[in-house]
């Protein structure tokens, strides 16, 4: 059930990522190919989202001029707080990168936007 829900989200990211209207925007396209890339190699809709995140994130921290350096400042401090929640509400190592990750993924986001 999971790789079917994959391959259906997968399916309309691909549809969306066609409209001329998302085309312009890199963080949206970088969202959609994350989430593709993780429903298909994940394990259901949280894996998914997951990597929209980091895919939103990646690309709008490679931006040029003010917005990416913006994004990067907030990749900071995103990782930071992340990793400190992390680390407070995870079970060890593993839970302070994952947390580090998806909070410079969004920091990224929010920040160079």
């Amino acid at each position: 059930m999971n790789k079917i829900m994959g391959v259906v989200l997968s399916l309309s990211c691909l549809v969306m990522a066609a409209q001329p209207a998302l085309a312009s925007d890199r963080v949206v396209k970088g969202a959609l190919v994350g989430g593709a890339v993780g429903a298909v190699a994940g394990h259901g809709v949280g894996d998914a989202l997951k990597g929209a995140v980091i895919g939103g994130g990646v690309a709008a921290a490679t931006q040029h001029g003010h917005r990416g350096r913006d994004a990067r400042d907030g990749a900071v401090k995103g990782a930071l707080i992340g990793g400190a929640v992390g680390a407070v509400a995870g079970n060890g190592g593993h839970d302070v990168v994952k947390g580090a990750a998806l909070g410079a993924a969004g920091g990224a986001i929010i920040a160079g936007h």
